[in-house]
C-alpha cells in the first residue's frame, strides 16, 4: 500500500501542477495558443528525459536517484511559487518552470516503473498495476479539485504549494518503502555495475538509444514497438479531440462537455478494477486483446450516434476502460518481461518511440479534422486501433521472450 500511495502523491501533484501552470500562462497572456505552448513545452521535457536519462536508471544507484529527483522537484516548485508571485511575471518564466517540473516529474515516474520489477514478486506486478489504475484514476478526478480549491483561497503561484505538500509526502512515502522492503530487495536496487564513473555516464547517456536500436532489431519487440505506438497515436488523438468532437461533431453544450469529460475517471477506476478481478500473467495476452476492442467500441458508440449525449458517454466510458486495461497491462507485460538490469533503458526507449510517434500523429490529427472531416479521421483511428491488435493474435507478441 505504500508503494500505491507513492504513485497518488505524486500523480496530485502532477494534476494540480498543470492545472496552475496552464492557467497563469493565460492569465499573462489572453491567449489560448500559451496555455498548448506550456503543455507542448512540458511533454518536450519529458520526451528529451526520456531518451538522456533513462539508462542512468540501470547503472547508478535507484533509490538515490529517485530521493534526489523528488528534492529536486520540491526545490523547483519552491523557486517557482515565489517567483511567479512576484508583480507582473513573464509567460517565458511560466515555461521555464513547466520545462523543468515535467522534466522531473517524468524522471520520477520512470524510476518508479523501473522499481517495481525489484519489489515485486512477478504474478503480484498485475495486480499492482491493476490497484494503481484505480488509486490514480481517483486521483486525477481529485487533482484538479484540490487545485481548484487552491487557487481560489491562495491564488495560482501560491497554489503550487499543495503540489509541493504532496511531493513532500511522496518523499517520505519513499524513505519509508526504503526501510519496509526486505533486506534482500535492497541490494538489487541500490548495485551498480563496475566500471569507471565516466563509463558509466557515458553509457547512461546513450543507454536508451541503444536500447531503441536493440528494440528495432528484434522482430518481436518491432510487433509489439508498432502495436503499443499505434495505440498511443490514437489514445493521445482522441484525448486532443474529444472537445472538438463534443463541441463541433455533436454541438453539446460547455456543460454537458464538462460533465462527459468527467466519465474518463469513471472508466479508469473501473478499468482498473477488472484488471484486479484478473490479474493473472496467464490472462496479460487475452487482457490486452480485450482492452483493443473496448477502445474501439467506446470510439465507435461516442462517434455513431450524433447529439445523444447519453449514448457519447457510454462510448466515452467505455474507451476510458479499455485505454486503462491496455496501459496497466501493457505495464505489466513490460515490467515481467524485461530483464531488470536494463528495466531502464528499454523502458526509456520504449517510452520514447511511442511518444515521438504519438506527437507527430497529434499534429497531424489536428490539421485531419478540419481538412478531411471527422468521419474519416476516426474511422482511420479505428482501423488502426482494429490492426494493432494483430500483435496479440495467437503467439505472435513479444511477452514469450524478451532477449537483451
Amino acid at each position: 500500500m505504500t508503494f500505491i500511495a507513492l504513485g497518488v502523491f505524486l500523480a496530485l501533484s502532477e494534476a494540480i501542477y498543470d492545472l496552475a501552470f496552464a492557467n497563469m500562462a493565460y492569465t499573462i497572456t489572453g491567449k489560448t495558443l500559451s496555455v498548448t505552448t506550456t503543455y507542448a513545452v512540458g511533454y518536450g521535457a519529458e520526451i528529451l528525459v526520456t531518451l538522456l536519462g533513462a539508462g542512468f536508471i540501470d547503472r547508478f544507484n535507484k533509490w538515490r536517484l529517485f530521493l534526489a529527483t523528488q528534492a529536486a522537484n520540491i526545490i523547483v516548485f519552491a523557486l517557482a511559487a515565489v517567483l511567479l508571485s512576484r508583480e507582473n511575471p513573464t509567460v517565458a518564466t511560466v515555461w521555464f518552470f513547466a520545462f523543468f517540473v515535467d522534466l522531473i516529474h517524468q524522471y520520477s515516474r520512470l524510476i518508479v516503473f523501473a522499481l517495481v520489477p525489484f519489489l515485486f514478486a512477478k504474478d503480484e506486478i498485475p495486480r499492482l498495476n491493476g490497484m494503481l489504475a484505480v488509486c490514480n484514476g481517483v486521483a486525477k478526478a481529485l487533482g484538479p479539485v484540490v487545485g481548484a480549491i487552491a487557487i481560489l483561497y491562495v491564488g495560482l503561484p501560491a497554489s503550487l504549494l499543495g503540489s509541493i505538500a504532496f511531493m513532500v509526502g511522496a518523499l517520505v512515502l519513499t524513505m519509508a518503502l526504503g526501510v519496509m522492503s526486505q533486506a534482500s530487495t535492497i541490494p538489487a536496487i541500490v548495485s551498480v555495475p563496475e566500471e569507471r564513473f565516466r563509463d558509466r555516464l557515458q553509457e547512461s547517456v546513450f543507454g536508451a538509444s541503444r536500447a531503441a536500436y536493440q528494440l528495432l532489431a528484434l522482430p518481436r519487440w518491432r510487433w509489439f514497438l508498432a502495436s503499443y505506438s499505434s495505440c498511443v497515436l490514437v489514445i493521445g488523438v482522441l484525448a486532443l479531440l474529444w472537445i472538438p468532437l463534443l463541441r463541433s461533431f455533436h454541438g453539446f453544450s460547455d456543460a454537458e462537455t464538462g460533465y462527459l469529460m468527467s466519465t474518463g475517471t469513471f472508466g479508469a477506476v473501473i478499468g482498473g478494477s477488472m484488471l484486479r478481478r484478473h490479474a493473472q500473467l496467464s490472462k496479460l495476452t487475452s487482457v490486452l486483446r480485450a482492452a483493443h476492442f473496448v477502445m474501439a467500441f467506446g470510439i465507435f458508440v461516442a462517434f455513431v450516434v450524433r447529439g445523444n449525449p447519453y449514448v457519447v458517454g457510454i462510448g466515452m466510458f467505455a474507451f476510458h476502460v479499455g485505454t486503462t486495461m491496455y496501459f496497466r497491462s501493457t505495464a505489466s507485460a513490460i515490467q515481467t518481461n524485461i530483464p531488470k538490469d536494463v528495466i531502464g533503458s528499454w523502458y526509456g526507449a520504449i517510452d520514447f518511440i511511442s511518444r515521438f510517434v504519438g506527437l507527430a500523429g497529434i499534429l497531424f490529427a489536428g490539421w485531419a479534422f478540419d481538412a478531411i472531416g471527422p468521419y474519416a479521421l476516426y474511422t482511420a483511428l479505428l482501423v488502426l486501433l482494429l490492426v494493432s491488435v494483430l500483435n496479440w493474435r495467437g503467439s505472435n507478441h513479444a511477452l514469450e521472450s524478451a532477449p537483451v
